[in-house]
């Protein structure tokens, strides 16, 4: 990292002069000791900022780097996956997402806007508000974003279930292969840079599959969007945490999704422009719809559990319809369990948290792992614990995350179609567009490629 002695930006890269003032004093900050105490964020990071006046030197951020996320020499912005586990843990708020509302209204003002909001976001948004934590604030949400302007708003956990079948039927096929397993979930986007900048042997371990995100935007780019002749369409993901702002400005993507907004991001605006207990409900445009298992995606475990569900079908050509996984659920750091179908074993591990993954990425590296499947989630109990979310009070942290989980449960529960195939709005895209899964169109558009990001 190097800062100008000027006017005190960083920059992850050596540069001549400043950018900002024009300054040639650039000086190498690893060798200031005045700078030991806070992770470094340069103001060339797109996804999170600190305000310096808020930053006491605790050193909280830095620890939080070093021991949840495992990061390589304690440098968090060289080597940052962007999950955001930083901000929650800074106990003065110095840390937050990056603002970019003021981009997503200035294309409100001209432009179709369409939203797309990740499960998770609908269990933490109205901890803000005065509301019971998990409380399921899905109709308010919709309600916020018609009102600020959205043409559409489509549920995320459609893309959820697009994921769950391609994921699965990519699974059967390495198994029945016996090649490149474990298979790795490659939902969470910071799980995913760790693997490319630590683990770049690995990389054929990913699942290919996008994440729900970046497969529904790519289907309302690709299919709706035309079908509309909506040539002005500007796709926004309302989302839990600071990487899917990295995401969706991923190289290896096509670009479907223009906007990446977190919660708090959201929140923040929310509590300027409008009273939040006056806001009238809605309810999703109904085109996109997921099923009980897509809900499951913003938990720990919760892919795991959707794609033994869906896979066991595949399989056996019967129904789990009211199958839960309970050992794959809840906050453990890791969690197994061991299925049975058609009498062979799939060995399955989730994982909570980088610094926890370490150890079974090691056993893959050694040729050693006994899994076929393993869900990585970068932030603890998964999505609802995103880096974009609500701030924690960090003594009731397991609670908290506990009923956002507990609420997304109840969900699945409530719902009568709980598996992703027996989606009919599912069902129909394939029959209509995309043909079989992981088929030549299926994988155009749903799945990608990673790259050695590494420093040699």
């Amino acid at each position: 990292m190097f800062r100008c002695n000027l006017c005190n930006n960083y920059y992850s890269k050596k540069i001549k002069k400043c950018p900002k003032c024009s300054s040639k004093d650039i000086i190498e900050i690893e060798k200031e000791n005045n700078e030991v105490n806070a992770t470094i964020i340069g103001n060339d990071n797109l996804y999170i900022e600190r305000d310096s006046a808020k930053c006491i030197g605790c050193g909280m951020c830095k620890n939080t780097c070093k021991l949840r996320e495992n990061l390589k020499d304690n440098k968090c912005f060289d080597n940052c996956v962007y999950c955001g586990s930083c901000i929650q843990t800074c106990p003065t708020g110095a840390l937050k997402p990056k603002n970019e509302i003021p981009e997503l209204l200035q294309n409100l003002k001209n432009k179709t806007c369409i939203a797309l909001v990740a499960p998770a976001v609908r269990v933490t948004i109205g901890e803000e508000f005065g509301k019971k934590y998990g409380s399921f604030e899905e109709k308010k949400l919709v309600g916020i974003l018609k009102k600020m302007g959205f043409d559409y708003v489509f549920d995320v956990t459609y893309g959820a279930d697009l994921t769950t079948i391609e994921e699965s039927y990519e699974l059967i096929e390495r198994i029945k292969e016996n090649k490149n397993l474990p298979m790795i979930s490659s939902c969470c986007p910071s799980s995913v840079l760790y693997i490319e900048k630590y683990y770049p042997e690995l990389l054929e371990n990913l699942s290919s599959c996008k994440s729900p995100i970046s497969m529904l935007s790519s289907i309302i780019k690709n299919y709706f969007v035309p079908k509309k002749h909506l040539e002005d369409a500007y796709i926004v993901a309302i989302v839990p945490c600071t990487s899917k702002k990295y995401e969706i400005k991923r190289k290896e993507l096509d670009g479907s999704c223009n906007l990446a907004i977190t919660t708090r991001e959201l929140i923040d605006y929310i509590k300027n422009e409008y009273d939040y207990s006056k806001i009238k409900e809605a309810n999703f445009d109904s085109i996109f719809t997921g099923s009980g298992s897509s809900y499951l995606f913003g938990n720990s475990g919760g892919v795991s559990e959707s794609i033994i569900r869906c896979t066991y079908n595949i399989l056996t050509n019967d129904d789990l319809n009211d199958f839960e996984l309970n050992e794959v659920r809840g906050l453990d750091s890791v969690k197994e369990a061991n299925i049975f179908i058609n009498n062979k074993e799939i060995n399955i591990a989730v994982v909570n948290g980088m610094n926890n993954a370490k150890r079974l990425l090691k056993n893959i590296k050694k040729g050693k792992s006994k899994y076929e499947f393993i869900e990585i989630m970068n932030c603890y109990g998964g999505c609802i614990g995103g880096g974009g979310g609500p701030k924690l009070d960090i003594y009731e942290e397991a609670l908290i995350k506990e009923k956002r989980m507990n609420s997304l449960y109840k969900k699945d529960k409530l719902k009568k179609i709980k598996t992703s195939y027996m989606n009919s709005a599912i069902i129909d895209l394939y029959k209509k567009y995309l043909g079989k899964p992981n088929g030549k169109k299926a994988t155009k558009l749903l799945h990608t490629s990673y790259s050695d990001k590494s420093k040699k």
